[in-house]
Order: structure tokens, then sequence, then C-alpha cells
């Protein structure tokens, strides 16, 4: 099984002019890019193996081999570029006239896989699975290497290295604002990952 989810958030303002209204009493302005995608991924293999005839006698064998992949990315970015950005009319004070540029990146990933593998007489059973955020996706090979070696060599050598991240920035920008100006990132994406392999014979 593979999955593969590109999200991303981008919300902006360029070259352009944001003046809130004269005598306006609620005047903010917020530039807010706002990337929540969540991916659930579940697997579930099961193979069981009775026996050759209806009283159960006979050879009885059980193989399962599953591999679970997932990639999750997205970046999220808010900005202002080359443009003026005034809160200074509003007249109800300063808690009304704000500034803000922010970007939020919560992407989730959720993987689960399950193996059952029973059988009378021999089983055998293998589970791999594979989760990553911020990675462009390899094939088996070079994620097996990787994963056995412990590091990012396979993968780093052909720049899958695509980091969730999240931007907020004002490039070449005026602001004028009666009240808090802020520039802020949040990242708090999360992975969760949860296997179960079970094997009788």
């Amino acid at each position: 099984v593979r999955n593969d989810l590109i999200g991303g958030a981008r919300a902006f303002v360029d070259q352009s002019y944001l003046k809130t209204k004269a005598g306006a009493t609620d005047g903010s302005i917020a530039i807010l890019a706002d990337e929540s995608t969540v991916m659930s991924a579940s697997l579930d293999a099961q193979v069981i193996s009775s026996g050759g005839s209806v009283d159960g006698k006979g050879e009885s064998k059980a193989a399962n081999v599953a591999i679970s992949t997932n990639w999750l990315r997205g970046d999220a970015e808010a900005y202002s570029y080359r443009s003026w950005l005034d809160t200074s009319a509003v007249t109800s004070g300063s808690a009304n006239a704000a500034v803000s540029i922010e970007a939020i990146n919560s992407a989730d990933l959720f993987v689960e896989a399950q193996q059952i593998t029973e059988s009378g007489a021999e089983a055998g059973a293998g589970l791999i699975s594979f989760n990553a955020m911020g990675w462009e996706p390899q094939n088996l090979l070079f994620n097996l290497i990787d994963t056995l070696l412990g590091s990012e060599e396979i993968s780093g050598a052909f720049d899958a290295n695509q980091r969730i991240s999240s931007l907020a920035h004002a490039d070449g920008s005026k602001i004028t604002s009666k009240g808090d100006v802020s520039v802020t990132t949040v990242n708090q994406s999360k992975l969760y990952s949860i296997t179960g392999n079970d094997t009788a014979s």
C-alpha cells in the first residue's frame, strides 16, 4: 500500500495598498495561511491456513508479507510583498487596529498497520511500514537502506528533503498601524504510527 498526499496553504498581499476605511471601528488586517492537512492510513493484512482436508489434517503453510508506505508534504506561507498595510484610520482604539501576518502548519499523519498470520503447521510473516513527513517519496530499496543505516544518506543524495515548514514574512513592505504588529509562525505537525504483528502456528 502506498499513499502520497501533498497539501499546502499560502496567503499573501502582493504590490497592493490596503487601508482601513476612515472612521472604521474595527479595521484590523490579517494575512493568515493555515495548513491543516490530515492523512489517515490503515493496513490490515490477515492470512489463516487450517489444513489440507475437511478434518484439518494435511500440510498447512501460511505466508503473509505486507508493506505500507505513507508520505505527507505541505508548507504554510503568509507574506506581504512590496505592499502598504495601513490601519491608522481606525477610531476605536488599538485593539481593533492590529496588523498580523501568520503562517500555521498543523499537518498530521496517522498510520496503523496490523498483521495476523495463523497456520496449523508453518507460518511466516513480515510487516514493513515506512512513514515520513516532509520527504519526497523514494523506492522501497532506498527506504530500506536509509532505515537500516538510521540516516538520510540515500534520500539526501537525491534532494528528497522537503521539510514540513511554516514561513511568515514582510518583504519591502510598509506597515502603518495604531495597534500591534505581529509576524509569526507556528509549526506543530505530528506523526502517529502503530504497528502490530501476531503470528501463530
